[in-house]
């Protein structure tokens, strides 16, 4: 490439990025790769990656310049503008008596997100868009990204959940791009203002944490919080439980996963009464859930890791749905077994020796596939991904 000069009479020329030796092995191959250094994120290499990018920049700041082009870039930016609805709305997402969703501004970068409470059900409109079903009250501003975000270089949410009891608003903050959030959380109970506050000076709850989250409320009525912690190799690999408005120093470690393959996470069944916690590898999965009104006590194993064997749970009403490969299912199956709520979603202490020794017969039955009944059936031809249990039907994808 020819190089020229600015009106600076400067030339720039393309920036080396430095190699070092760096191989693995995969298969049996010994693999080179002398760029990845560019992943470590530590502050000596974060420091050698952000001079890069900067002379990068700067390269293709001096080359547009030089090829007459160096208003392209903001042009084709306004055109894509231009075809974008600034400012618009989500389609509301009806929770219990609210509706949340969230907008966009012109000109301005992030969300703000709200919520309407609903007052009733309008009549004879049961089959219209949402918004037009119910009659709601004020729209109530839950949290703005701009307000939050104005004086900082970078800023991303990762986490945004409401509580089972709706008061109480947990968001998760990233401010430099490592997907490590920093929870807060927000009393949107306007009569107790901020006084049931878990940081009422500003400052994050629980920092460091990875997007799996989830809420749960105990039978006397208390709020729990279940988060993921990373490991060095950014990993998730530890589940802990909060009490809300107690120390972060009582916090309890509930599982460690030290299989280095595998990967934690959190989640809610459909209906919000189970926590599920998944433990997946490329190739391998293992889910152990909890009843949510009984989050203290500890979870049951569905299914113990085969290697090469996947599945996935949901639980609706008496039913449980598991979503699996294994006997060769490359597509997956859907299959169903009793799961009687009464007594799967109750205190252990409240049960009597006969309903334990059946509750304990049960999770020991789920793990053998011919307990269970075929819903889909494997095929060839299509692949069912996941699924979604309603009163009435049952959606999968």
């Amino acid at each position: 490439m020819s190089e020229s000069n600015n009106n600076n009479n400067e030339v720039i020329s393309p920036p080396e990025c430095k190699k070092e030796d760096y191989s693995y092995e995969i298969h049996g191959e010994t693999i080179s790769d002398p760029y990845m250094w560019l992943k470590d994120r530590k502050k000596k290499k974060g420091d050698d990656i952000i001079k890069h990018l900067e002379d990068e920049n700067k390269y293709t700041d001096y080359i547009s310049k030089e090829r007459g082009v160096e208003d392209l870039s903001e042009k084709i930016y306004k055109e894509f503008v231009s075809r974008i609805k600034e400012t618009d709305y989500s389609v509301p997402v009806k929770k219990d008596n609210f509706l949340y969703y969230s907008k966009t501004f012109e000109g301005k970068e992030y969300k703000a997100y709200y919520r309407k409470p609903i007052n009733s059900l309008n009549q004879g409109k049961e089959n219209e868009h949402i918004e037009e079903r119910y009659d709601c009250g004020e729209e109530e501003l839950l949290l703005d990204l701009n307000e939050i975000a104005k004086d900082e270089e970078y800023c991303s949410l990762g986490i945004y959940e409401i509580s089972p009891n709706h008061d109480i608003l947990a968001y998760g903050l990233d401010f430099n791009g490592e997907e490590k959030f920093d929870i807060f959380v927000k009393n949107l109970n306007a009569e107790e203002n901020n006084d049931n506050d878990d940081n009422n000076d500003g400052e994050a709850m629980l920092k460091e944490v990875y997007y799996d989250f989830e809420w749960a409320r105990n039978e006397d009525d208390e709020l729990f919080i279940f988060y993921t912690k990373l490991d060095d190799a950014c990993r998730p690999y530890q589940l802990w439980r909060h009490k809300l408005n107690t120390s972060t120093e009582e916090d309890k470690l509930i599982y460690q996963e030290d299989d280095d393959k595998f990967f934690l996470s959190i989640s809610n069944t459909h209906n919000d009464k189970y926590l599920q916690m998944e433990l997946d590898s490329q190739v391998t999965s293992e889910v152990h859930i909890l009843p949510s009104n009984y989050c203290t006590e500890e979870f049951n194993m569905i299914k113990k890791r085969d290697q090469d064997v996947e599945y996935s749970t949901e639980i609706f009403e008496d039913v449980m749905f598991l979503l699996t490969n294994e006997n060769d299912c490359k597509n997956f199956k859907l299959l169903a077994v009793q799961f009687p709520e009464r007594l799967m979603n109750s205190k252990l202490s409240d049960l009597n020796d006969e309903e334990k020794e059946e509750r304990t017969s049960i999770y020991n039955q789920l793990s053998d596939l011919n307990n269970y009944t075929e819903i889909i059936p494997h095929s060839m031809n299509s692949k069912i991904n996941y699924l979604l249990p309603f009163n009435d039907y049952l959606v999968v994808n």
